[in-house]
């Protein structure tokens, strides 16, 4: 159960300093990824997943950018780091996005028990993500959740763009349960226009969105969560 983020206007790490609130470990994190992923990172003027998710916070727990900068700075030290925040935190692509958070919150943990990790470059054929040192021996982590079938990806770009259509109508922090069909990815606009319809009407029922592109039903009242029901 997720939050629908707002998604802000921010066109560079400049300006996004300047939002109020980059204050504290906001800041700290801001000032930290700004230096990993580069002065020219392309990704807040795209609307990459990392600045999308940047400031939003998840059942009133600190803000995404301080949650995984804190993971960053317990893994510091290990080898990989920097490759996984800048092709997974900070790339284009939600799947690689996901799968580097999953990677983190994996391996942050370790280290409090005492295990040295490191992250593996994954290349052409099966590879391990990980290897983390258990008592006197090292063993290799292949996350396997993290490597969706190659059919799920349309549904990663679906919902990056469905963010934006819904974020231009307003609809920030409403709720919806989902069951889409194969029609909405190539049409967004069509179930954002449906949902804001929906929303505006306050409809608790299910009922068909536009062009044959799934049916949904507004969650409770005040609810931020979304769950999205995908025919893959």
């Amino acid at each position: 159960m997720l939050s629908l983020p707002k998604l802000d206007a921010h066109q560079s790490w400049a300006d996004a300093a300047t939002d109020p609130r980059a204050r504290g470990e906001v800041a700290d994190a801001l000032a930290d990824f700004r230096r990993m992923l580069g002065e020219d990172w392309p990704g807040w003027a795209a609307a990459y997943p990392l600045a999308s998710q940047f400031f939003v916070d998840f059942q009133h727990r600190p803000p995404e950018c301080v949650r995984l900068w804190r993971m960053v700075q317990v893994l510091r030290r290990a080898p990989g780091l920097d490759d996984v925040v800048k092709s997974g935190l900070g790339g284009k692509q939600w799947s690689d996005y996901l799968a580097a958070v999953m990677g983190l919150e994996f391996l942050s943990r370790a280290p409090s028990a005492g295990c040295a990790v490191e992250f593996i470059e994954r290349r052409s054929g099966p590879t391990a993500d990980a290897r983390v040192r258990l008592v006197d021996r090292p063993i290799t982590v292949e996350f396997k959740a993290l490597h969706d079938p190659e059919d799920l990806e349309p549904w990663y770009e679906f919902e990056g763009a469905l963010m934006m259509a819904l974020a231009k109508r307003g609809l920030h922090g409403i709720g919806f349960e989902r069951d889409l069909e194969p029609a909405a990815l190539a049409n967004p606009e069509a179930v954002a226009e449906g949902l804001a319809s929906i929303a505006a009407r306050g409809v608790r029922e299910f009922e068909p969105l536009p062009d044959g592109t799934g049916r949904r039903v507004v969650c409770r009242s005040g609810a931020r969560a979304a769950r999205t029901h995908h025919p893959t």
